[in-house]
């Protein structure tokens, strides 16, 4: 009966975990890092129009349309969602020319408190990360910046 249980309890936390609706994204520039250095970015606003369907619980696919004109594909992987897309010109370079970038957003449900929790969905934590390329610029070293996000479901 105890394991009948656990198997129950285990498929409960998993099921129901599609993105469908429009979300309240923000990249808190206040907390971001540069190559790990905490450094003042802007803060970035957008709302989301998430759809996602799953196969079954580790496999699920959809797509995300944000209000500043972008769509990426989303996919959810490890218990957590990622939405990746590249940046044709992200990183400016002491020459005027600029360097592509590549920026995934990952986030997983969280509480009130910022605490990893199976939730009801409407509130996500996460990281908004844009890796530029190694020797971009002149430098050996990518640049990487940070910013913590939160995603959250805006009611209907």
């Amino acid at each position: 009966m105890q394991n009948a249980k656990i198997h129950q309890l285990h498929l409960g936390a998993t099921a129901g975990i599609e993105l469908n609706g429009q979300y309240l994204v923000t990249s808190n520039g206040d907390w971001a890092k540069d190559n790990e250095v905490f450094h003042d970015e802007k803060t970035v606003q957008q709302v989301w129009t998430a759809s996602s369907s799953c196969a079954n619980p580790g496999k699920c696919t959809g797509q995300v349309t944000s209000s500043e004109g972008w769509t990426a594909p989303m996919r959810y992987s490890e218990d957590q969602w990622i939405v990746d897309r590249n940046l044709p010109d992200w990183e400016p370079c002491y020459d005027g020319t600029t360097s592509p970038g590549n920026q995934k957003y990952r986030f997983w449900p969280v509480d009130a408190n910022g605490q990893r929790r199976s939730t009801d969905g409407s509130l996500f934590g996460g990281f908004d990360e844009t890796h530029g390329i190694s020797g971009a610029c002149g430098k050996n070293l990518p640049l990487v910046i940070v910013l913590p996000l939160r995603v959250q479901l805006i009611p209907q």
